[in-house]
């Protein structure tokens, strides 16, 4: 309006019928603008008018209510009137597309049908938010084409502040189905994930050198006997857990980090809170711009069921080996040395060596298994 003013001589001033002209075609202007875009938008749009919506509400506060929200639970024919009140005005192409309706008209005499689960209470969100006086709204709702596939989509308007915005509400619709379904997949993946830590007692960790914050993945926190939340997870209280003897061991390895060293894996132990010692297995480590990522796993069990299975053999005289063919390196369980009477200490004895203690009676029999096996 203000250019329409300046083009006008400034020594004649404009009439009443003139000013209304101006105001006119800017008016025009805008509305081709705004039909232009309206149009065009790849973005479903629907234009409302929500005047008898407004008008409804302020005759539900003259009856004092403290929680709209309550009420319109309460008086579901209140809240069926004021969607009745809603009007659509128009819809642009891309509505048509995205709700696979052949026309406007049979988008319009169809609409009830596109609503899908869980939309009356994002309608419910929108009483709400035009009670409180809000300036805009947007929410996730579900809706369904006229083919009846069903799709998430986002709502977005900016809600009138006078009578004049609310005849013609702006209100777009956009498809999110890709991303919610992207985010589903993200959340299996991470559902998957977990649940493969806690079968394998195998924890994951980030340890920020900059700041020294400390995050844990779910089974890291059951492998240190925590709840999240319950400590301050640093690289001085982790530290705490590790029992005094390999605190060294574990200091040394992370001077290593710092002077860009790497690290292989290695074993240490902890101390739990309840007083429980867990014996933890570090598989591997990277270094990334200043922060470092882990995976640990706890092997206690793993321990348990080793120390166990000596014992058993010890006791049934049971012995366990391992022989590899390409090297001839051989490796021996606790009880294999002393039903073949070897030192423990000298380790596993060379393959010569214990043909030499093979009776001579059963040499080629010796000799011949082992041909099979290999």
């Amino acid at each position: 309006m203000a250019k329409a003013i300046k083009s006008m001589t400034l020594d004649k001033k404009p009439t009443y019928q003139e000013l209304e002209r101006e105001i006119a075609v800017l008016k025009s202007e805008r509305e081709q603008s705004y039909k232009t875009l309206f149009d065009n938008s790849t973005i479903s749009i629907w234009n409302e008018d929500f005047t008898l919506v407004y008008k409804e509400i302020e005759r539900i506060r003259t009856h004092k209510i403290s929680d709209i929200r309550e009420y319109l639970k309460e008086n579901p024919d209140t809240l069926f009137l004021l969607l009745q009140s809603l009007k659509i005005n128009s819809v642009n192409e891309a509505t048509l597309k995205l709700f696979k309706a052949s026309s406007k008209q049979d988008f319009l005499d169809n609409i009830q049908r596109t609503f899908g689960e869980g939309a009356t209470k994002v309608f419910v969100n929108l009483i709400v938010a035009i009670w409180n006086n809000e300036k805009a709204f947007s929410s996730e709702v579900n809706y369904k084409t006229l083919k009846g596939d069903e799709f998430a989509a986002m709502i977005s308007l900016n809600l009138p502040q006078n009578l004049f915005e609310q005849k013609t509400v702006p209100v777009t619709i956009q498809d999110i189905s890709a991303l919610k379904e992207a985010e589903n997949a993200k959340k299996k993946s991470i559902l998957n994930l977990q649940q493969a830590q806690k079968i394998g007692k195998i924890g994951s960790w980030e340890w920020d050198w900059k700041t020294g914050a400390v995050y844990w993945s779910d089974e890291m926190l059951n492998i240190f006997g925590l709840k999240r939340g319950e400590m301050e997870l640093t690289s001085l209280n982790v530290g705490q857990f590790v029992v005094k003897e390999d605190r060294e061991k574990v200091n040394d390895i992370i001077r290593g980090l710092y002077k860009g060293k790497g690290m292989k894996p290695f074993k240490f132990s902890i101390l739990r809170s309840n007083s429980e010692i867990r014996h933890l297995n570090h598989l591997a480590i990277e270094v990334e711009n200043g922060k470092v990522f882990g995976v640990t796993q706890d092997v206690t069990d793993i321990k348990n069921i080793e120390n166990d299975l000596k014992a058993a053999q010890t006791l049934a005289k049971v012995g366990s080996w391992l022989f590899d063919i390409s090297t001839r390196k051989i490796e021996w369980s606790n009880a294999m040395f002393s039903i073949w009477g070897f030192d423990p200490a000298q380790g596993a004895p060379h393959y010569e060596q214990l043909i030499e203690r093979v009776h001579p009676e059963d040499i080629e029999l010796w000799n011949v298994s082992v041909q099979r096996a290999i």
